[in-house]
Formats: C-alpha cells, structure tokens, sequence
C-alpha cells in the first residue's frame, strides 16, 4: 500500500518526536536535571532506540554508537567528557531525523509548504478533511444589511 505524501510526512512528524526524548535525556543528565535514576533512564533511552529505529534509519547505528559511548563515559568514576559525548548523541539524533525528511522529499517532493514557521504541520494539512469556515461572520454582515435595508425603508 502506498502511502500519500501528507500521510508519510505526518508519521515522520510523529517518529521525529517519539525520537527526541533521547537527545532530550542526554541533555537532562549532563546538567543534573535528571528525576530519574541513571540505570532507569539507560533503560528507557535503549528501549525508545529499540522501538523508534528502524532498518531505513541508515544512520541509526551512529545513534546507538553516541548513546553507548555516552553511558561508558557516566559509569566511569569521574566522567570528563560528558557534555562532548551529549553534544554528539544530540547531533546524532537531529541527523537520523533530517534523513527521514530527505528520504521523503526524495520520493515525494519538496515539502516546506508543509510546515509553517515553528516547524509545525500547518493546520490547512492536520486532517484530510476541508476546514470549515465560521458562519458568524457571514450572520453579523446579513444582520447589519438587514437592519441598513430597515432603516433606509423607515426613513
């Protein structure tokens, strides 16, 4: 079954965002933001790989490889380079993303006019249906000819 252009840009959206948390970890834990505990939190980013990555996802074995070198660097007794290895899990993850995106534009086309300025789907794109305009605007017009007409009658 082939998948239209706005049905595979929505679920790269949504894969984009399950993916983040792990960057999003990395980053918690180097600052000592962390509420977890760090086996917990290991747990949790390998499990989010392991669900989240795919076979297309030609540079997720980079991804796994930063997140490794990242839990190496915690275990040690005095971690020293654990803002480089973050850095690096965070570049990995905006890299597995960007290629999601070009893997669709490659089969589909552009797709800027797709998101609006946030990054976000715009909203004329969010459901497949044709957004329904409000009517009130339409009533207050018809209201306020209505009472023109009246008034110019009564006169």
């Amino acid at each position: 079954m082939d998948v239209t252009k706005l049905e595979a840009i929505q679920a790269t959206k949504r894969a984009n965002n399950r993916l983040k948390p792990v960057s999003d970890a990395a980053v918690r834990i180097i600052s000592g933001r962390g509420i977890r505990t760090l086996e917990k939190e290991q747990k949790l980013m390998l499990a989010r790989l392991d669900r989240e990555l795919t076979e297309d996802d030609t540079r997720g074995r980079a991804l796994r490889d930063a997140v490794d070198a990242l839990w190496q660097e915690l275990s040690r007794p005095v971690p020293k380079r654990k803002k480089v290895l973050a850095k690096a899990v965070y570049t990995a993850v905006r890299r597995v993303q960007r290629d999601r995106w070009r893997r669709i534009e490659a089969r589909h086309g552009k797709i800027r006019h797709y998101f609006d300025g946030f990054g976000q789907i715009k909203d004329r794109f969010k459901s497949g249906k044709k957004q329904v305009r409000p009517i009130w605007p339409w009533l207050v017009v018809a209201l306020i000819a209505g009472l023109l007409v009246w008034w110019l009658v009564r006169s």
